[in-house]
């Protein structure tokens, strides 16, 4: 029995290196090269979210009840790696991103959303600030500034 690679006239080499780039071209169709599916935008803002969500709904304790979708369906956030994450359009989403760009404001490039208290499942809109990447860093109870993480 002859090769598959040999009837379509290329070497195997090329033959290994078409059929990996088509894997991973299919896994990114699919979302695998993210497991989690979690969008990690660099840029978000209400404009951009209002495709999608028609209104998201509080408790009486500022915690999400639930967000209610354009096409009518209902969304309730889940925990993924100790963030709470919502499902828009087929995308999982970090649900405190959504809120700050919901209520508060867009989030420009290169900023991040930060939980004051530290606490992940905290997505209240008093303990939700915005930061740079590196004063995230700072912020954090793991930084050592011995190992010089920036210049």
């Amino acid at each position: 029995m002859e090769e598959i690679w040999t009837l379509c006239n290329c070497t195997k080499k090329e033959w290994e290196n078409l059929t990996s780039r088509a894997r991973y071209d299919r896994k990114a169709r699919r979302g695998l090269n993210n497991p989690k599916g979690i969008d990690y935008t660099p840029t978000l803002s209400k404009e951009t979210l209002q495709q999608y969500i028609d209104e998201i709904v509080l408790d009486s304790n500022g915690d999400v009840a639930y967000v209610r979708m354009v096409n009518g369906k209902i969304a309730k956030p889940y925990v993924s790696e100790g963030y709470q994450v919502i499902c828009i359009n087929s995308r999982a989403r970090m649900l405190h991103r959504v809120l700050y760009a919901w209520f508060i404001g867009s989030i420009p490039k290169n900023m991040v959303v930060d939980h004051i208290d530290e606490n992940k499942l905290n997505n209240k809109l008093s303990n939700l600030q915005l930061l740079t990447r590196k004063e995230n860093i700072h912020k954090s109870p793991n930084y050592d500034p011995s190992k010089r993480l920036y210049k």
